[in-house]
């Protein structure tokens, strides 16, 4: 008899009787992952336990297996019954004593990865990433979602004839096909290239384009995930000024110029080398060489740099007591002029400890996936108190071993996520929960009251015969943070602290949608101070922006919860009013233009502002929306200023000028 129980593979043997295969054994491994009990089903049948087995193909496998005697490798295939579903791979094999052993393993998550275009395809049709499916023989398009179809200019029918290649003019066919050769072989998972699109009318711009293999109708095709890089590559420059950021980053990061010659470098790198500022700055990172790697390692890096590509591998280096640490690196070239690459930006991780674990692991194919899901930082053992924590863990909740021994999981987690994780915990505790649990965000509250966000997944263990909790945990608060100030740069004007032109497209898009969607106007005001030069040439500048900013508030104050204030730019504004007509937001704007004109201005005794309204039109534009808004808004001028103008074409085209004027 086989000890299959101590294999760490899923195995379940079969003898054939009556025209059916009854189940005789069924190791551990198999019992975790088809969370069944081996003492339930044995003397079933099949078809008994795994309802959807016939329609699996698994019993024709079975079937000639045993007729005739020769083992058979059953590929990759989707299963799924009322109770449980994946992807399963088998290789089945006709014992001695007549019985059938199946070999198999659980590929679900690597087959997600193939399948999720099909099963997010609303999303991917709504992303605001170009997405392009082609065949990979032809390489003519099958798909294109809305983004891509609105941002080149083509509709589907035209695609449908098209190829990458007359939408790139920098690639003729035969270098395309060249190009995705590795992918089509499965050389390669994924090819990433920069590249330039081609729209109908002509014009081009900068792309970022990942391409990999999917099932698309049952067959393979290649996805291209496209995400227009024009802005990032001409806010490259501007993002190094945020290196005070930067040098806060857990993250290692260094720039050096095309030559190598280090520019820039983090605290965090520092520390963990030993090296001083001083003595990394105008040095090469060869200085941090390991010697346990080739030249042409090295050569291959340069040669994939120089050539504008990103590079993601992992690196041993050396610190200045000669102790050696691994570092997971990005480097990415930085095109300051033009096309041409002027500086490499290099991002990493310390990974010396998941290295060791890995290297320690691999004689144990459960032992290594069982660790490897943990991601020891923060680890602990619960039932309804803390069993065991770690050191880290204790560091990151505040509390001492002592105090964690006394609590229960609960009283960490914030006081909104308590009742939902509560049930969880009881039900894991009750061996009803056997499944991992993944926790991206969650918010636990330390013992000075700070609220922190965690990565943490919770798995459930047998510890002295009682079902357990076994968590792990990372904390994640600075990368929120630093994500949350990124974002907030990006998409606001930092004088008034509204939103800026970037934000602008995301909400006015989405807007659009949602009022397509569910037949509710959109409407929009364009506001100007009035004399807004004098005030500068007479206050100067300072008075100005203070003005800018008891304006901004003074919107604010005004407008509803629904609504979004923009400094369009200068002394200019606009609001974008969700679910608002023309009469509501004449009256909206008429208030907000009544609060300016009435306000008590810090140091000027008295400001106005002219508005221009309008309304979206479903066969109008954006850009359209904005001009009308902006010619009423020149109307609102022409007619004496501090004055509300409403301009509306198609919809119905009138012009309607209310408020007062101050003559000069």
């Amino acid at each position: 008899m086989i000890a299959i129980d101590s294999l760490p593979i899923n195995i379940a043997i079969y003898k054939y009787e009556n025209g059916d295969f009854i189940f005789v054994n069924f190791n551990r491994h198999a019992e975790k992952t088809e969370n069944l009990k081996r003492e339930d089903i044995l003397g079933k049948s099949l078809q008994e336990v795994f309802p959807g087995v016939k329609e699996f193909g698994f019993l024709d496998v079975l079937e000639r297996v045993y007729t005739s005697g020769e083992s058979e490798h059953f590929e990759a295939n989707y299963y799924h019954d009322e109770i449980r579903e994946g992807w399963r791979v088998n290789d089945v094999t006709r014992l001695d004593n007549g019985y059938i052993m199946a070999v198999y393993t659980d590929v679900s998550k690597e087959m997600q990865l193939t399948n999720s275009l099909e099963s997010l395809g609303t999303i991917i049709d709504k992303s605001l990433n170009e997405i392009y499916i082609f065949h990979p023989e032809t390489l003519q398009f099958c798909y294109a979602n809305g983004s891509a179809l609105q941002n080149i200019g083509y509709s589907m029918n035209e695609l449908s004839q098209m190829t990458p290649t007359d939408i790139k003019p920098d690639y003729t066919y035969e270098k395309f096909h060249t190009l995705i050769q590795p992918l089509l072989v499965e050389e390669i998972p994924l090819l990433t290239m920069e590249t330039k699109h081609q729209r109908k009318d002509g014009s081009q711009y900068d792309v970022e384009a990942r391409i990999q293999k999917m099932i698309h109708l049952g067959k393979e095709h290649l996805v291209v995930n496209v995400i227009d890089i024009t802005d990032r590559l001409k806010s490259q420059h501007e993002m190094l000024k945020l290196h005070r950021i930067i040098e806060q980053s857990d993250d290692l990061i260094m720039i050096t110029d095309t030559d190598g010659v280090i520019e820039y470098i983090n605290d965090a790198y520092t520390k963990l080398t030993g090296w001083s500022k001083e003595k990394l700055l105008g040095a090469k990172p060869s200085l941090l060489k390991s010697g346990h790697f080739p030249a042409p390692f090295y050569e291959d890096m340069w040669k994939t740099i120089l050539a504008g590509k990103t590079y993601k591998g992992n690196i041993q280096n050396r610190k200045k007591n000669s102790s050696l640490f691994w570092e997971e690196k990005t480097i990415t070239p930085i095109k300051l002029k033009n096309d041409e690459v002027t500086h490499f930006i290099s991002t990493g991780k310390d990974i010396s400890e998941q290295i060791k674990l890995k290297e320690a692991l691999e004689e144990s194919e459960l032992l290594f996936k069982t660790l490897t899901e943990s991601a020891l930082a923060g680890i602990f053992l619960y039932r309804d108190s803390f069993l065991y924590v770690n050191d880290a863990f204790a560091k990151m909740s505040g509390y001492t071993l002592e105090d964690l021994m006394i609590m229960s999981p609960i009283d960490l987690i914030a006081p909104k996520d308590r009742e939902i994780i509560e049930q969880r915990v009881r039900a894991r505790l009750n061996g009803e929960l056997l499944d991992q649990s993944i926790y991206q965000d969650l918010k636990i509250v330390t013992r000075s009251g700070e609220i922190r966000w965690f990565y943490i997944a919770i798995s459930t263990v047998k510890f002295q015969g009682k079902w357990t909790g076994l968590g792990t945990a990372i904390d994640m608060t600075e990368r929120k943070i630093m994500e949350k100030k990124l974002e907030y740069i990006a998409q606001t004007d930092p004088l008034t602290g509204l939103y800026n032109r970037l934000k602008f497209d995301d909400i006015i898009q989405r807007e659009i949608s949602f009022g397509k969607r569910h037949g509710t106007p959109l409407s929009l005001i364009y506001m100007d101070i009035d004399y807004f030069k004098r005030i500068n040439d007479t206050y100067g500048h300072d008075i100005g922006d203070t003005v800018l900013k008891e304006i901004a508030q003074i919107t604010r104050d005004v407008l509803r919860v629904s609504d979004y204030p923009f400094r369009w730019g200068g002394e200019e504004f606009i609001i974008v009013c969700p679910g608002t007509d023309l009469q509501e937001i004449k009256i909206l704007s008429e208030r907000l233009r009544q609060k300016i004109a009435e306000n008590n201005f810090a140091v000027v005794d008295k400001v106005t502002v002219s508005i221009g309204i309008t309304q979206y039109c479903d066969n109008k534009s954006v850009d359209d929306m904005i001009k009308r808004a902006d010619q009423a808004l020149y109307i609102a001028k022409e007619h004496g200023r501090n004055r509300v103008v409403e301009r509306v074409e198609q919809c119905y085209e009138h012009i309607l000028v209310t408020g007062h004027s101050d003559k000069e």
